[in-house]
């Protein structure tokens, strides 16, 4: 789907696009005005500890190895405000590298019991390693990891990849009614706001 690009692409459309992205059980790729797909070097995927967010990887992995591009695994710390001021609180002990390792603990574990595509390989070089292809190791996707701190995950997740990224690769739980109320979801909050291209992947639990 095509787009009107940040911001305005949602109201324009009425929420078409956004509806779309919710319902659809298929992947869904929206691409803003002016923007395009001939350039793909680095596919951000925004993920947390969960399961859910790691879903997005498989579509990842395919797409980075047909365009010879790199995965951005982005992990957001968010950080919240403390305090009669209401100013946002940075805690000055969150170890980037402690959450680096914590989380290719987890993708490990994931990858091993869910996706029997690829493996992850560690390279020994912090926030650098690889993902495999099982069936033809010459397919390699080289893997960097990015953490950050900010207030808010969609807005730092939306500066990352329009500063960074050629194309988001995000799931979505596709939920509708009084869940998506008071959840709300961070997946539609990016497609709202991001200048680049981005394919919402459905969301198997």
């Amino acid at each position: 789907m095509a787009t009107h690009g940040a911001d305005d692409s949602m109201h324009l459309l009425g929420g078409t696009t956004e509806k779309v992205i919710r319902h659809s059980k298929v992947p869904v790729l929206t691409i803003p005005k002016e923007k395009s797909l001939e350039k793909l070097t680095r596919l951000v995927v925004p993920i947390d500890f969960s399961e859910h967010s790691m879903q997005a990887l498989r579509a990842a992995f395919d797409l980075a190895k047909e365009f010879e591009a790199t995965i951005v695994l982005l992990n957001v710390i968010e950080l919240y405000s403390a305090g009669s001021d209401m100013m946002p609180f940075v805690p000055v002990n969150i170890d980037e590298q402690g959450v680096y390792e914590n989380m290719m603990v987890r993708l490990s574990e994931y990858v091993d019991e869910q996706v029997p595509e690829f493996q992850l390989r560690q390279s020994g070089v912090v926030f650098r390693d690889e993902m495999v292809s099982t069936k033809h190791p010459e397919w390699k996707v080289d893997l960097e990891t990015v953490v950050l701190k900010g207030v808010s995950a969609h807005h730092e997740i939306v500066d990352y990849v329009d500063q960074h990224g050629d194309l988001l690769v995000m799931s979505t739980h596709g939920r509708t009614g009084l869940a998506r109320i008071l959840i709300g979801s961070t997946t539609e909050q990016v497609a709202r706001h991001s200048k680049k291209p981005m394919l919402t992947i459905r969301s198997l639990s």
